[in-house]
């Protein structure tokens, strides 16, 4: 894999397993969304100040970007999936508890019912 899409997989990768937005990046790092968007699908213009400033703000070592093994699982959870379960830091202990509850029972509950569907041939 060449080094530049390696950088851009790796880069959104952080930044969405950080929970953050493109806009949420900007703000953070003192750059704009469109700056944050280009590195992400053109990092040949990318200054070195820039790298160690984005590192910083995603707590990433610069070697993270450049890391082949992390790129091959690249984090698809959705955004908003993340931040709900960021969210989930600021209930109750019974709250929380209810709720992995219920994820556990629709879980359970999707398992049962693909068990119990007739084989498609």
């Amino acid at each position: 894999m060449e080094i530049n899409e390696l950088f851009s997989i790796n880069f959104v990768r952080l930044r969405k397993a950080r929970g953050l937005s493109q806009r949420e990046l900007a703000t953070k790092t003192g750059l704009t969304q469109r700056m944050i968007n280009h590195y992400e699908h053109n990092p040949r213009s990318l200054p070195v100040d820039r790298l160690k400033l984005l590192a910083t703000a995603l707590g990433a070592r610069i070697s993270d970007f450049f890391n082949e093994d992390e790129s091959s699982h690249v984090d698809s959870l959705d955004v908003r999936w993340i931040k709900k379960i960021q969210e989930l830091r600021n209930l109750s202990d019974a709250d929380r508890k209810e709720i992995n509850q219920h994820i556990n029972s629709l879980i359970e509950k999707s398992r049962l019912k693909k068990e119990t569907e007739p084989a498609s041939s």
